[in-house]
């Protein structure tokens, strides 16, 4: 699915929604975008190899995406933890709340 300046893959919005946040499917593509259009550049990292780039997000949910060349978009292929154990879990209810 395209979205802003990256294509999200179907496996990167299931992780999404298996590590981090239980959303409907459009809703993660919503989120995932918009949180990467707002990550600032320092947060963006080359992987170990070389070959991928790595994003840490922390609005409106605390995630990595690692994000791949595309042609023509860079292409999200998976959503990770960020390692902030539980704090999604009230984000999430801030989520909710403001959605109301």
């Amino acid at each position: 699915m395209v979205r802003g300046r990256y294509f999200i893959t179907p496996h990167a919005v299931q992780q999404f929604q298996a590590r981090v946040a239980r959303l409907e499917y459009a809703e993660c593509i919503r989120v995932i975008a918009d949180a990467l259009e707002a990550a600032p550049i320092e947060r963006h990292a080359v992987t170990y190899n070389g070959t991928a780039m790595r994003v840490r997000v922390r609005k409106p949910f605390h995630f990595r995406a690692i994000i791949v060349p595309g042609d023509p978009l860079p292409v999200v292929t998976t959503i990770l933890k960020s390692g902030k154990r539980g704090q999604n879990r009230g984000r999430m209810q801030l989520y909710a709340a403001n959605e109301d």
